[in-house]
């Protein structure tokens, strides 16, 4: 499996306004563990542990899209959107 790194390119796949399968190509922008963000986004995802690790990235996600994979170069599940 592909480690998610800052750089790497990325694909998004979801169901967008009744499209199925449609993709979003992207690159990984940042890799934060949630002890990195403010102590009021912290609160909001208290469920997580501290070292969870979140993936930002700049692919366009659509109504719809979001629970849809993203997948690596590999077809890798990196995450969920």
């Amino acid at each position: 499996a592909e480690t998610p790194e800052v750089g790497r390119p990325i694909l998004a796949i979801g169901h967008p306004n009744g499209h199925e399968f449609e993709t979003t190509r992207g690159t990984i922008q940042a890799i934060r563990e949630t002890q990195a963000f403010p102590a009021a986004t912290r609160l909001f995802l208290r469920r997580f542990p501290d070292d969870f690790s979140w993936i930002q990235h700049d692919a366009k996600i659509a109504t719809g899209n979001s629970g849809g994979p993203i997948l690596s170069r590999h077809c890798d599940v990196l995450g969920v959107n």
